[in-house]
């Protein structure tokens, strides 16, 4: 009887010290992006073994594949045209709330909603966006009206626009 009260106890001891105790320690987020002269070209990370990485990521705090400041894709009749994302930087991370793959739109927590780059999608189509991951929002300095969107987990990022608060 006594054996077993120990061994409810250690259990109990066990399951309370795992739920305390993060199951994955993520890495903090990145310091954003600087501001970078026009004609910059994408950084690209290339491989121990001499291939190149395209996939728009960061390693090591060094942002690779985001798209020069000049990139005419990104030139938009109304910057900011629904407002601004107050919740920008680091210090934010969230979860996704919901997502519409067939319009390349996400929702985090309250409603705020972007759209993610058509040209971008294709890097991010796979990820698991309402699975937990977290996800950091960043200005984007190079391409007015265009936020980065971080994945804390692939370390990978896309730009989006800002819908405003969609219910």
């Amino acid at each position: 009887m006594r054996m077993s009260r120990l061994l409810v106890a250690a259990t109990v001891a066990t399951i309370a010290l795992a739920a305390a105790v993060p199951a994955q320690q993520q890495k903090p987020a990145p310091a954003a992006p600087q501001r970078r002269p026009a004609g910059t070209k994408p950084s690209t990370q290339r491989t121990p073994d001499g291939r190149v990485n395209e996939f728009p990521h960061v390693s090591r705090g060094t942002w690779f594949g985001h798209a020069s400041p000049d990139d005419r894709r990104f030139a938009l009749a109304k910057p900011f045209e629904h407002g601004r994302f107050d919740g920008v930087g680091r210090a934010n991370v969230y979860a996704v709330a919901r997502v519409d793959a067939a319009l390349h739109r996400i929702w985090l927590p309250g409603g705020y909603g972007f759209e993610v780059a058509a040209w971008d999608w294709p890097f991010v189509d796979d990820w698991c966006w309402t699975c937990g991951s977290e996800y950091v929002v960043y200005i984007d300095e190079d391409h007015p009206g265009w936020y980065l969107i971080y994945d804390m987990g692939t370390e990978g990022f896309v730009h989006a626009t800002y819908l405003g608060v969609v219910p």
